[in-house]
Parts: C-alpha cells; structure tokens; sequence
C-alpha cells in the first residue's frame, strides 16, 4: 500500500486515502454514468433548441368591462379599455397560447397555461391575442399572425 506524505497532514490514513483514489464501482459507477448522460442530455437540448426569435405581442378587450393591472410574462401591460388594446411588447419568444393576469369589476384573473408542451413557438413578427369572456372567467385567443 502506497502513501503519500501530505495524506496525513490532511488527516486521510493510508486506507482512507487509498478509498479515494479507488474508481467508482457498482452503485457509484452508475450514478456517476447516469449523471454523465444527463449533463449530455442537457447540453444537447440547449445547442439544438431553436433560436428565440423577438416578437411582439399586445392583447385586445373584447370584454364590456375594463380590464385594470393587466400582466403577461413579467410585462405590466397597464388598464385595457372595452374594445381598446394594450401597446406592443416584444418579447424574446412567443407562444401561440400566452398567459395573462388581470382585474375586471373587483374580480383578479389568471389565465396561465400550465406549461407549452404542444405548443407553437411564434416566428419573429406581430401577434394580436384578443381576451374574450367565458361562462368560467377570461380567455385569450391568438387573433393574427
């Protein structure tokens, strides 16, 4: 058995310092593979994503009543007027289903999709969504593209 001289300043015994330099086996060795083709994995999905292509997106009140702190994606897009639309955001990307949040006659709205599995990355360009009412509460619908 070999040792190192530094091994003991750092407290590792000679079996200690041994185990160290052993190569995974069994268990471990799976879990350092498992761990390897996840990093893989990972890396691969970022390099092949596609690109984010900036849109710009607004929303329209199709509603009778105004629509008051309407947000989406981290964009405060302010009070929405019957038949009124927001100003243009852009955004880095776009889905075809956006969420969004807001107050109408004292009553708070979130419309969030749970994720964007499915969904249509939007190509860089305008896009309208048109918030309409429903027997449940709100709605958006991609109007144009």
């Amino acid at each position: 058995m070999r040792r190192r001289r530094d091994a003991g300043r750092f407290g590792l015994t000679g079996e200690s310092y041994e185990a160290l330099q052993t190569p995974p086996s069994g268990f471990g060795a799976v879990v350092a593979l498992l761990l390897a083709i996840t990093a893989a994995v990972a890396v691969a999905q970022v390099a092949l994503s596609p690109p984010n292509k900036p849109v710009e997106v607004r929303f329209c009140n199709l509603t009778p009543a105004v629509l008051s702190n309407v947000v989406t994606h981290g964009w405060r897009l302010g009070d929405i007027a019957p038949g009124r639309c927001s100003a243009l955001v852009k955004m880095n990307r776009g889905f075809s289903t956006m969420g969004f949040g807001a107050t109408s006659q004292a009553r708070r709205y979130e419309v969030w999709p749970e994720d964007h599995v499915g969904d249509r990355v939007l190509a860089e360009g305008r896009y309208t969504f048109l918030i309409e009412t429903t027997q449940d509460g709100l709605t958006s619908v991609l109007m144009n593209e």
